[in-house]
Formats: structure tokens, sequence, C-alpha cells
């Protein structure tokens, strides 16, 4: 039969066709098939047409073909389709071709499937894709694979799939892989995957299947995509080895998703890799959690970004290897916020470069807490920045180890805030540094607190500014020791209304040898009275010549008959003008040989 004779067929004439002699129609004649044709076949003609038949069947013709014929093409068949035959059929078609029939497609034909047809895969035909099939497989098509279909790709087809392919999946495709699809995931592929895809497709079971060799090659921008539940869900081997580019752009909210123990977890590298931003996010559970190795490799950045509270959940061991650029990074809330076991157990080296503004802010609990070693090594500035409460409520053994230069540098509210067991606890080179300023500023009780191996090395300077308070604090030993140096130092204003009594009856002999002129002027009747007669016997010629009358007039008996010659003849006619007529009478022979003619 001519083509032109088998086109003239009608198509009730084509079904009637016995199989046999359908077989034998030339292949020029079964090109000439109409559409109508071929849809007359029946499915035993179909399955018995002869594979050159079959690829000579056009493919306008072959878009009439119905589902049934479709299910009855050969696995023989099948295998001879072309690509522009596959292209041609319907997505009915497409979907009634048995797994086995499209297994044997040829990777050209199904490289021309149309996206609806690929979206028309069963999930029984998508299993049954050879892996070379799949590799010949385009992005768009990718891309049009149904969630059931993706789901259904067996692993070793799925790894073949294109990268390209693989970027094109969206958010339900990616989802629909299942954890051990994801764990066979080629690194190229995982590199490929679409921020998009990572940031709503990822379940936690899946980022839980992931291996370390994917986790190490996943991109910023998909670990930036990571939802907080994906970032708690990945482990510690895989969040280990993410990239520190990819641990640099965690936003605090990923960050604060982190279990302690991914925390922990972290390497050094990865640590200092995150940004001040992302560690506003950190728990104190996180910030307890970080180990000794992490807090040593802090920036002073990083360390300036942790929250108060974090900063006191610190561990002391992990605080205590902080460099000493990031301590002086602390603010004066982090300071304050730091607990009296962590003061207690910063090295010396962290504490002298806390700087003096974030030392203000220390609480007198933490002051307490200081130890001597820590105190020794305050710098002048820090000890000058101290508040007047954390100075009284430094411990006595740790104000004694103060640096003469730190107790020099203190301000006179500072000295004036000294409790009198600190003021015991004064060294010798610490009061000798004082200066005027300084023991002027000393309370009364401090004053009075003073040892006198402390008080005989204050400057002069520092004696001269004492006030009559300050003075009249002084107990007899005290001034007993005084300095002959110390006692010339003392304001007359001071001398005046500041000595007691007690005090007068206290000086030595050789310091009432140094009274100055000034000083014994200034000395109250009360005090002339009381001093003993071997004290008043060496005070000058000079000071016996400033006396008033009514000092003179204080002297007792014992006083006058004790003066000298010298003394005597140094009285002045006014002086004279207070002595008693018992004072006259005491005066001794020898006194009263050298009265001159005025006197």
């Amino acid at each position: 039969l001519t083509s032109r004779q088998v086109a003239a067929l009608s198509t009730t004439n084509i079904a009637a066709l016995e199989t046999r002699d359908l077989a034998v129609i030339s292949t020029l004649a079964i090109a000439a098939l109409s559409s109508a044709q071929v849809k007359a076949l029946t499915t035993d003609q179909v399955a018995n047409l002869t594979t050159d038949q079959v690829i000579n069947i056009t493919t306008s013709s072959l878009a009439g073909l119905s589902t049934d014929q479709a299910v009855a093409l050969t696995t023989a068949q099948a295998a001879e389709l072309t690509s522009r035959q596959v292209a041609a059929l319907s997505t009915s078609n497409i979907a009634a071709l048995e797994t086995r029939d499209l297994a044997v497609l040829t990777t050209t034909a199904v490289a021309a499937m149309t996206t609806s047809q690929v979206r028309a895969l069963t999930t029984d035909q998508t299993v049954a894709l050879t892996t070379d099939q799949a590799a010949t497989l385009s992005s768009s098509q990718i891309a049009a694979l149904s969630t059931g279909s993706v789901a259904a790709l067996e692993t070793r087809d799925l790894v073949v799939l294109k990268t390209s392919g693989i970027a094109a999946l969206n958010t339900a495709q990616v989802n629909a892989l299942t954890t051990a699809q994801v764990a066979n995931l080629t690194t190229d592929q995982v590199v490929a995957l679409s921020t998009a895809a990572v940031a709503s497709g990822f379940t936690t079971d899946q980022v839980v299947a992931l291996t370390t060799a994917q986790a190490a090659v996943l991109t910023t921008r998909q670990v930036a995509a990571l939802s907080t539940n994906s970032m708690a869900a990945l482990e510690t081997r895989d969040l280990a080895v993410v990239s520190t580019a990819g641990i640099a752009v965690l936003s605090s909210n990923q960050i604060k998703a982190l279990t302690t123990a991914q925390v922990a977890t972290l390497t050094t590298d990865q640590t200092l890799a995150l940004t001040t931003g992302s560690l506003l996010g950190l728990t104190t559970d996180q910030a307890a959690a970080l180990t000794t190795a992490q807090a040593a490799i802090l920036t002073s950045r990083q360390v300036a970004a942790l929250s108060t509270t974090n900063i006191a959940a610190l561990e002391t061991r992990d605080l205590a290897v902080i460099s000493t650029l990031a301590i002086a990074a602390l603010s004066s809330a982090q300071v304050k916020a730091l607990t009296t076991d962590q003061v207690a157990n910063l090295t010396t080296d962290q504490v002298i470069n806390i700087t003096t503004s974030s030392l203000a802010g220390l609480s007198t609990d933490q002051a307490v807490a200081l130890t001597t070693a820590q105190a020794a090594e305050l710098t002048s500035r820090q000890v000058a920045a101290l508040s007047t409460s954390n100075i009284a409520a430094l411990e006595t053994r740790d104000l004694a180890v103060l640096t003469t230069t730190a107790v020099a540098a203190m301000t006179t509210s500072q000295v004036r805030a000294l409790t009198t067991d600190q003021t015991v606890a004064l060294t010798t080179d610490q009061a000798a540094t004082l200066s005027s300023s300084q023991i002027a500023a000393l309370s009364t009780g401090s004053v009075a607190a003073l040892e006198t191996r402390d008080l005989v090395v204050l400057k002069t300077s520092g004696i001269a500014a004492l006030n009559t308070a300050q003075v009249n604090a002084l107990t007899t030993a005290q001034v007993a020791n005084l300095t002959t140096d110390q006692v010339v130092a003392l304001s007359t204003a001071a001398v005046a209304s500041g000595f007691t009594t007690d005090q007068v009856v206290a000086l030595t002999t050789a310091q009432a040898a140094v009274l100055t002129t000034r000083q014994v002027a200034a000395l109250s009747t009360n005090s002339m009275a009381a001093l003993e007669t071997r004290d008043l016997a060496v005070v000058s010629t000079a000071g016996i010549a400033v006396l008033s009358s009514n000092q003179i007039k204080a002297l007792t008996t014992a006083q006058v008959a004790t003066l000298t010659t010298d003394q005597t003849l140094a009285l002045t006619t006014g002086s004279l003008l207070g002595l008693t007529t018992d004072q006259a009478a005491a005066l001794t022979t020898a006194q009263a040989a050298i009265l001159t003619s005025r006197q």
C-alpha cells in the first residue's frame, strides 16, 4: 500500500487492519497516517507497530495518541521515540507511560520534554528515571518537578542533577526533600541552593541531616538566611565547620537561638568572627557557656558589646583570660555588673587596664572584693577615680599596699573618707607622702588614729595645715612624739585654740625649747599654767619676752620660781604688770638680783 492509499483509509478501516498486516505497512505509508487514524489504532495494533514504523509517525499525528495507546507502547518502541515525538505527547500520555517505558527514553528525548510534561510525571515515573536521564534535566525541568516527584528522586539521581537545577528549586520543593536526600546532596549542589529555599524551605530535620562537608560549604547568604529554628538544629560538629565569613553574617536573633552546647563548640576563629551586632543576642546562659579558649580571644569591641547581664554571667575562669585590651573596653556599667567573685579573680594586669571612668562605677562590695595583689597594682589615676565610699570600703590590708604614688594621688575627699582603721593601716611610707592638703583633709578621728611612727613622718607643711579641731584631736602620746620641726610648724591658731592642757603637759623639754615667739604668745592662760616647770625653763628668752600680763598672771608660783635668770631678764615691763603678790613672793634671790631698773 502506498502512502496515499493508507492516508485514504477510514479510521474504521485502520482499526480493522490485522496487526500482522499493519506491521508490514511501509514506514513512508505510516508517516502518512493522520492524527485521527493514529487515534483509531487499537492498543494491540499500537503494541505491534515496528520500531521503524513508530519513529515515522509524525509529531502532529502522535499528538492524538490516547492514554490507553500510550500505555500500550512497548519498551522497544519507547526506546526509539525521537525527542520531537516525546515533546509532542500530551501531559496525560506522559503520565500514562509505564515506568519501564519511561526509563528507556533517550536522554535527548528526556531533555526535550516540556516543563508541563515534567510536572505531569508520577512519583513512580520519577523513581524510574535513570541516572543519565536525571543528569540531562534542565533547570527549568527540575523547577517543574512536583514536590512528590522531588521527594521520590532516588539519591543516585538526585546527586547528578545540575546545580543550575538545584538553584531553581523553590521553597516547597526543598521542603519536600527527605533527610536522606539532603544528606546526599553534593557540596556543589548545597552551594547552589537559593537563599529563599534555605530560609523557608529547610526543616529542622533537614538541617540535622546536613553533613559536616555540606555545612562547611554553606555560603554567607545561605547562613544569613537560616531560620532561628534551623540554627538551633545545626549539630555542633556541623556548626563548628561553618566558615568564619558565615559566622560573621549571623544576626543577633540567630545567635540567640543557639544552644549552649553550640556556643561552646564555636572555634576560636568563629568566635573572633562574631560581630558586635550579633553578640547583642547572646543570652546569659550562652555567655556562661563560653569556653576559656573563646573568652581569651574576644576583642575589645566584642567585649564592649556584651550586655551587663552577660558580663555578670561570665565564669570567673573565663573572665580571667580576657585580654587586657578587651578589659580596657569595659564600660562603667559593665564593670559595675561584675560579681564580687569575678572582681576577686581578675588578674592584676586586667585590673590596671580598667579605665578610670569605668572604675568609677565600682560598688562598695566590689571594692571590698579587691584582693591585696590587685590593690597593690592600682595606678594613681585609678585610685584617684575611686568614689569616697569605695575608698572607705577598702580593706585595711588592701589600703596598706597602695603605692605611695597612688596614695599621693588621692583627693582630699577620699582622704577625708578614710576610716580610723584605715588610717591605722597606713604605712610609714604612705604617711610620708601625704601632702599638706591631704593632711588638712584628715578627719579628727583619723588624726587621733595616726600611729606615732606615721605621725612623725608627716610633712611639716602638713602639720602647719592642721586646724584647731585636728590639733585638739591629737593624743598626748602623739603630741609627745612630734618632731621639733613639726612642733615649730604648728600654726598659732592651732596652738591658741587647739592645745589642751593635757597636750601642753605632754610636751617634751625638747619641744618646749623650740616653741616660736608667735606660738608662745598664742598659748592660752590655761596652757601657760599647764606647762611643766622643766619645759617652761627651756622656753627661749624671745618667747618669754612676748608673754602677756595675763599669761604671766596664769603662771604658778612654782613656774615663776623656775624661770632662769635669762628668762627673768627677758620679762617685759608690760608682762610684769600681771605679776601677783604670790608670784612676786616666789621670785628667787637669783631672779631678784638681776631685775633691771625698768622691771
